[in-house]
């Protein structure tokens, strides 16, 4: 990671940064593989088809003790050299939320979206724990969309070019919060899982941080009762009438807001 120029002009460009695979060592592909013994395991425990996101086939998670430890060992070091000598900024500014994202089999099919607004300043880290590719639903992105505010109406016009982002287990990417994407359907016959750690300038509140010590699985996208679940089922089963009801409401969307 030593030509930071080129690095630097492809995040520019682009709006991603991707790190190939950590240095392989004892320690650390134990940890990835204890972590994902217990997110299986909470998979067969919990009751998870109550939770908004479910039908969608894409849940968040707390990764509980393990993405404090993860990101001590494994990835601070590479993020802080992302940000003094790529993104000229002190990673002890910000805030980290660690968290993840589990793309279920025959699910995870999202439309582009940004992952809140433009302000404040967030950066997102994904790690993988293992390999992600065209079949198990890897993240699309649209390039160069970080570079300036569009709403929704004027990305669907857009000529953007998309890319599918696959990884293999033990990459790293950040891109900023502002970089619109979406995940795809996973095609495999197992669940898809995915380290996320949300980097926000410090102002913000931590809800899912390294003091809850298990792991456990919450929202995505959507709220919890009757009317989240039938916005759910609008965007999963009737695409087109969420995409015309988020087309027009974008136009009275404020500069800056998500849309």
């Amino acid at each position: 990671m030593a030509d930071y120029k080129s690095l630097e002009e492809f995040y520019s460009s682009n709006g991603y940064i991707h790190l190939k695979k950590i240095e392989k060592t004892t320690y650390n592909y134990n940890q990835l593989e204890n972590f994902e013994s217990d997110l299986l395991r909470k998979l067969t425990e919990e009751n998870l088809k109550k939770l908004p996101g479910y039908l969608m086939g894409n849940l968040n998670f707390s990764p509980g003790k393990f993405g404090i430890d993860i990101w001590n060992n494994l990835l601070q070091k590479e993020i802080n050299i992302i940000f003094k000598n790529i993104l000229k900024e002190d990673l002890n500014d910000y805030e980290i939320v660690y968290g993840g994202n589990i793309n279920f089999p025959k699910g995870g099919k999202q439309y582009f979206h940004m992952d809140g607004n433009f302000v404040p300043k967030r950066y997102i880290v994904h790690f993988a724990t293992s390999d992600i590719t065209l079949l198990n639903g890897p993240t699309e992105i649209l390039l160069s969309s970080h570079k300036k505010w569009l709403p929704f109406w004027k990305i669907l016009f857009s000529k953007l070019k998309k890319r599918k982002l696959t990884m293999k287990k033990g990459d790293i990417l950040l891109r900023p919060n502002i970089l619109w994407h979406r995940g795809t359907k996973n095609y495999s016959e197992k669940p898809r899982p995915i380290l996320t750690f949300i980097l926000t300038k410090k102002k913000s509140e931590n809800l899912y941080s390294e003091k809850n010590k298990d792991i456990f699985f919450y929202k995505n996208i959507f709220n919890e009762g009757f009317k989240g679940k039938f916005v759910e089922f609008i965007y999963v089963k009737l695409g087109i009438l969420f995409l015309v009801y988020r087309f027009f409401r974008s136009f009275f969307v404020k500069h800056g807001r998500y849309s």
